[in-house]
């Protein structure tokens, strides 16, 4: 009881600001105390206990400070080097959760890898390097994200005969796969291998969530019928009846996307406020809440009602992002202001914010694939200005070579496309023949993939190029 007490007094510190306060009482009583204990149960407890207590406070400055100068040296002091290890990766987390992704790889590969080399723990060490390709992903280093998961991690789960693990790598196999925009793969993947493995374990959650990422996938081909159907009947029942309110949550959340791709954006409008958004409220989740406030200003800005989507992005998202530490999603938040900007008319304004604010994000984050997006915006605006040779030279220098290093075969079409048609409206010599080349990449890439995007480029060119 007394230990109950002493770990609330020190998240309620925390929590309301009285920062060197609660570091005293955890580094001088706490800690300390638990120290002189046989082994580490109770310093494992305790570090457990602030985790998920600071985590729900949002409290990321304090727990990345904590993990890292007082908890690590507490494990290392009592010569537990597993608990230090573990201790490494929790900081990972939170690091990758703020998109300092150069920090979480560096914790990842230097000093916790190495401790479960020195161990011979193969599956923390496979565990371990699920997470730098959970990275990897992240960053858009899709081939890398693979080669890890196919050539060190799947192959341990398969020796130790953990199947949970294997399936749920498989997973993230497929997740992969979706990105590069190999979709029947992704399906094959899913149907095939991952989700019978959860059925035969009984796992309902798991196999919820493996339909979800079905659903995702024929959302992608435009099967939004059959993506709603599943998420109505497979997977949205599943976790009202698990009580499971966050993922009830984001399922709404998906099946609000498809009322979206429908142009029913009333309807979506009305879940995400009257359905979603109150569900993270009720959860305490910032992160989630300004995720759905930013899904209402998308919406919003589809209607038209630019004044209201920049309030919410300025006023109600933004400094969500800012207050968490985050420095990925905030700068996500700037480019779409930023997009609001350029709705408006105001390309000088939002060009400023993508070069000044969003690309130096970027690039301090080592996000290649975000930096590269955000090239693609400033490219959009250098055509509306009628800068047509720079919005091209951006596009074939600092875009199209980045989703080909990356694999990412949708992103890659969508440039092909755009490119093509600045080619056309720029009208020079050659630049026809280059643009039916690209689009005819893109058409390629687009009915291999067995997306929607297919019969927009297919009408496009039926309309500027005589097909016989």
């Amino acid at each position: 009881m007394q230990d109950i007490t002493e770990i609330n007094r020190i998240t309620e510190l925390f929590a309301s600001g009285s920062t060197q306060r609660a570091k005293d009482l955890l580094t001088d009583v706490a800690i300390p105390k638990r120290l002189t204990s046989n082994g580490s149960a109770e310093l494992v407890s305790l570090r457990d206990e602030l985790l998920e207590r600071l985590i729900e406070y949002h409290c990321d400055n304090e727990l990345i400070d904590i993990l890292k100068n007082h908890f690590y040296p507490a494990f290392k002091l009592k010569g537990d080097e597993e608990q230090a290890a573990i201790t490494l990766g929790e900081l990972a987390d939170v690091m990758t959760a703020r998109g300092e992704f150069d920090e979480a790889l560096k914790i990842r590969r230097e000093e916790q890898l190495p401790v479960y080399e020195r161990l011979g723990d193969v599956h923390q060490k496979a565990v371990t390097l699920g997470k730098i390709a959970d990275v990897m992903m992240a960053r858009g280093e899709l081939d890398e994200a693979l080669r890890i998961r196919r050539e060190e991690e799947l192959p341990v789960f398969e020796r130790l005969g953990d199947v949970r693990s294997k399936a749920v790598t498989l997973g993230k196999i497929a997740d992969a796969m979706m990105m590069r925009g190999e979709l029947d793969e992704a399906l094959r993947i899913r149907r095939e291998e991952e989700l019978p493995v959860f059925e035969r374990l009984g796992d309902v959650r798991s196999k919820a969530v493996t339909l979800g990422k079905i659903a995702d996938a024929m959302m992608m081909r435009g099967e939004l019928d059959e993506a709603l159907r599943i998420r109505r009947q497979d997977e949205l029942p599943v976790f009202e009846q698990l009580g499971d309110v966050r993922s009830k949550a984001v399922t709404l959340g998906k099946i609000a996307d498809a009322m979206m791709m429908r142009g029913d954006l009333n309807e979506a409008l009305r879940i995400r406020r009257q359905e979603q958004l109150p569900d993270f409220e009720r959860l305490g989740d910032a992160r989630e809440r300004a995720v759905t406030l930013g899904q209402i200003a998308d919406i919003l800005m589809r209607q038209g009602e630019l004044e209201n989507a920049l309030r919410i992005r300025l006023e109600e998202e933004l400094p969500i992002y800012t207050q968490l530490g985050d420095a990925r999603s905030k700068a996500v938040t700037l480019g779409n202001i930023a997009d609001v900007m350029m709705a408006r008319g105001q390309l000088a304004e939002a060009l400023a914010v993508y070069r000044n604010e969003v690309l130096p994000a970027f690039e301090r984050l080592g996000d290649v694939r975000s930096r590269a997006v955000t090239f693609g915006q400033i490219a959009d605006i250098m055509m509306r200005h009628g800068e047509l040779d720079e919005a091209i030279r951006i596009q074939r220098e600092e875009e199209l070579p980045v989703y080909k290093q990356l694999g990412d075969m949708r992103s890659l079409l969508i440039c092909h496309a755009n490119m093509a048609m600045i080619l056309l409206q720029r009208n020079a010599e050659g630049d026809r023949e280059e643009a039916q080349a690209l689009l005819n990449l893109a058409l390629d890439a687009a009915e291999k993939m067995r997306i929607p995007e297919a019969d927009q480029i297919r009408r496009f060119m039926q309309k500027h190029f005589d097909l016989g």
